[in-house]
């Protein structure tokens, strides 16, 4: 079947997220309407298998992502992700040395599933687009 954008979310503010159809990506920026928009987490990326689980780590409850993808290939920092027709320069998601998980050398779920990225071609997004790995 391959790699399909699941579901899609833009926080207007830290407290406040809107799933919504469809996202405008703008390269070195970010997300618009998105509170991220101009920082270094542009956009945050999940695998829906990943938000399924109930992992006791530090960050699961925490890590918000933008875009929720159906299998996600297996990704590492510096690999480009096309999604709709944007394209995505993938940033690997650090752990907390507080987590428990991380601390104590445990499985967590989000590891090598969640990821930050930065655009680095402007696109639109819609939920059931591909998700493919380029050749970076």
């Amino acid at each position: 079947m391959g790699a399909k954008v699941a579901s899609l979310t833009v926080f207007p503010s830290k407290s406040e997220e809107i799933n919504i159809g469809r996202i405008n990506l703008v390269s070195g920026s970010g997300i618009v309407g998105d509170y991220h928009q101009g920082t270094e987490k542009q956009v945050s990326i999940l695998d829906l298998g990943a938000r399924k689980e109930n992992s006791p780590g530090f960050c699961h409850k925490r890590y918000k992502e933008n875009i929720l993808v159906q299998e996600l290939p297996f990704l590492e920092g510096g690999d480009l992700l096309a999604v709709g027709s944007s394209v995505l320069r993938i940033e690997a998601k650090p752990c907390f040395d507080e987590c428990p998980l991380y601390s104590g050398s445990l499985t967590c779920s989000l590891r090598g599933r969640a990821f930050f990225a930065n655009i680095e071609k402007s696109g639109i997004v819609e939920i059931g687009d591909d998700v493919l790995l380029e050749d970076s």
